[in-house]
């Protein structure tokens, strides 16, 4: 080792000291200095980012469409239930159990003619709103169907039957409440539980409103 002290000279640690902060310069420097039009496209890809390190802030708005997700790759807790809207045949009907089940909600202003808005399991029910009344009308769908209608306003309950052939009617200057049944040939039932209201000036005019649960089964 005595060799390399005679050949350590103060010339050789100077030189050797301005290389190192030479070369440790131009690496800070040449970090400083890249920017995106120093990087190839496509040079970084998933492996040199580190987890959960890209934010959303990071995502230019539409950025991101239908093409970039993978199927099946989301889960409830991704979506934001605000955004969402309303799909109409899934909020208002569902099965279970084989027993198909469906919220009915209709209105109807005054005057206005018959509008159907129950076609289901043997039973079709019309609405019409005129002469200061609501009226419904309940029939059969096909030959066959044969059923009921129980309402009630006030201390005055009645009950009338129907057919694919002839209809049960009612008109109610007020609210009246009540259920219909039906049944069909193959032993399909279906009831229909009901409020049938009249009310002046609803949205700025007399307004008849159907609202009602729809059970369909075996």
């Amino acid at each position: 080792m005595g060799w390399l002290r005679h050949r350590i000279t103060y010339a050789n640690v100077v030189s050797t000291l301005a290389l190192v902060i030479a070369l440790g310069g131009g690496a800070v420097y040449a970090a400083n200095k890249i920017g995106a039009q120093g990087i190839r496209k496509g040079a970084i890809r998933s492996y040199h980012i580190k987890n959960r390190q890209v934010r959303r802030q990071d995502i230019a708005g539409g950025a991101i469409s239908t093409r970039q997700v993978s199927n099946d790759s989301l889960t409830g807790k991704d979506i934001k239930e605000a955004t969402l809207g309303l799909v109409p045949s899934a909020l208002n009907a569902r099965t279970v159990n084989g027993i198909t089940e469906r919220l009915v909600r209709a209105s109807q202003p005054n005057p206005s003619g018959a509008a159907q808005v129950v076609a289901q399991g043997g039973m079709t029910a019309l609405l019409s709103c005129s002469g200061g009344g609501a009226t419904l009308g309940i029939h059969g769908s096909a030959a066959g169907d044969v059923g009921s209608v129980f309402h009630g306003e006030g201390d005055s309950d009645s009950t009338e039957q129907f057919s694919a052939g002839s209809s049960a009617s009612f008109t109610t200057g007020a609210s009246t409440a009540g259920f219909a049944t039906v049944r069909r040939l193959d032993g399909t039932v279906t009831r229909l539980d009901f409020e049938l209201r009249w009310q002046p000036g609803a949205f700025g005019a007399d307004t008849c409103f159907l609202h009602g649960f729809l059970l369909t089964g075996r």
